[in-house]
């Protein structure tokens, strides 16, 4: 585990202790919780635990083996400190910083206990009656969940046997997708049998739910396999399994590879629906990488065009002209005046000015016009003049007749009187009202 990690994880289970623990205890049993606290710090003096809150008592002789003591010690402190959070909440003095402090050290230390150590942290806890429920389950759930990065074949057979307490609460669905798909990630057949055996193995998520996630960690190890298991796992919405996979698959190699597999199979309605998805899963590659992986992939026009129908603005972003020639250049002229226009209006949308930047050096064409068409109709909302401008650029017939009667209809409400002398001008159609 990095550094980083660990203390991304001391983070998250801080966040998760302190917020859950909100509203736990009554006024009337802080007498009860101060009693137990004190019961624990002589349980913690037993064991030779030096605690800020027990420097008043006396050490007791320390005899037994060390690495049993030192958990043994965590399990201790770590029920004394559940005790004075539940008190400080009636006291409302959890918001003190020298307090705040001491919880994130408390996790760092959780953080750095070995997966055996952490175990048996968890296998205590489940044994402790003296826990409130909620406090228990964010203890064992921040245990599982740091537990699962390393050991997830583990952390979901100890989740199966703690479930019922984390599986009512949203902790309890983040602790069980973390380790299913990590344990995917590692060994996805095992993953995969397991979860076979052990239908009711993971409560609070569905069992479709639970496969999806053991699709998207077996894409990090092998995308044909992950769509191997997609035939077997029998999905009711297929298509949503296959945007699991297809969606997870962060390299050019990886989609690769989904390609591979779904051309080995001959399913060319997955496949295409897999291209769409891919063109929507785009993460910041440029266009020259992805047009050198298209043409590797040796694309018919049939899926070069569901490729360019799941290209959005979100995804081409400052390559959007890129993308409009390279659907120009591999598009049937019938089918180039939905996906350019599609792509076009989003980007006017976002920055008209680079659009009409764009446009303006574009190559004539069916895929200029198409864009001009588009570009005009979205400026009209508010910039009218403008795009009868760009309208008439088109060549005359259909086309710019459909395109300026769009215009018309898109023209300002406030300006009625320059909308009806550009209707009279082209023969246009007069709004009705």
């Amino acid at each position: 585990m990095t550094t980083a990690t660990k203390y991304s994880l001391a983070a998250t289970a801080g966040v998760l202790l302190v917020g859950s623990l909100l509203g736990l205890v009554r006024q009337q049993e802080l007498v009860k919780l101060r009693t137990e606290q004190h019961d624990l710090l002589l349980q913690a003096d037993q064991l030779g635990v030096q605690l800020d809150s027990a420097r008043s008592l006396p050490l007791s002789k320390r005899s037994r083996d060390s690495a049993d003591l030192k958990t043994r010690s965590m399990v201790t402190q770590m029920l004394v400190f559940a005790k004075e959070m539940d008190s400080r909440r009636l006291q409302g003095s959890l918001s003190d910083l020298k307090f705040q402090k001491r919880v994130m050290e408390m996790n760092q230390r959780l953080v750095a206990l070995s997966p055996p150590e952490l175990q048996k942290v968890i296998a205590a806890l489940l044994g402790e009656n003296g826990l409130t429920t909620e406090t228990r389950v964010n203890f064992i759930g921040s245990s599982i969940l740091i537990l699962s990065d390393s050991r997830p074949a583990e952390a979901v057979a100890l989740y199966a046997e703690s479930g019922g307490l984390l599986g009512r609460l949203p902790l309890g669905r983040h602790v069980i997708s973390k380790a299913l798909s990590r344990w995917a990630e590692q060994d996805p057949l095992a993953a995969q049998g397991w979860m076979r055996t052990h239908p009711d193995g993971y409560p609070g998520i569905s069992e479709h739910d639970a496969q999806r996630l053991i699709l998207a960690g077996t894409v990090k190890k092998s995308p044909a396999l992950a769509i191997a298991l997609l035939r077997e796992m029998g999905f009711q919405d297929s298509s949503a399994a296959l945007r699991t996979i297809v969606e997870e698959a962060d390299s050019l190699e990886q989609r690769s590879a989904i390609l591979a597999a779904l051309r080995e199979q001959k399913s060319v309605k997955s496949l295409n629906e897999s291209l769409e998805t891919m063109a929507r899963s785009l993460k910041g590659e440029s266009f020259e990488t992805v047009q050198a992986w298209l043409n590797h992939s040796a694309l018919n026009s049939t899926e070069k065009a569901h490729f360019a129908a799941g290209l959005t603005y979100a995804t081409t972003q400052q390559d959007t002209g890129h993308w409009i020639d390279w659907m120009a250049q591999n598009l049937p002229s019938d089918q180039l005046r939905e996906n350019v226009g599609n792509l076009i209006g989003q980007w006017t949308q976002q920055d008209y000015l680079a659009a009409g930047k764009w446009l303006t050096a574009a190559a004539a064409g069916p895929a200029k016009n198409a864009a001009i068409g588009t570009y005009a109709i979205t400026v009209a909302e508010y910039e009218p003049q403008t795009a009868v401008q760009w309208g008439l650029t088109l060549p005359e017939g259909a086309e710019r007749q459909a395109t300026l009667q769009a215009i018309l209809r898109n023209w300002p409400k406030k300006d009625a009187a320059a909308a009806a002398l550009f209707a009279q001008e082209h023969g246009l159609l007069p709004l009705t009202k």
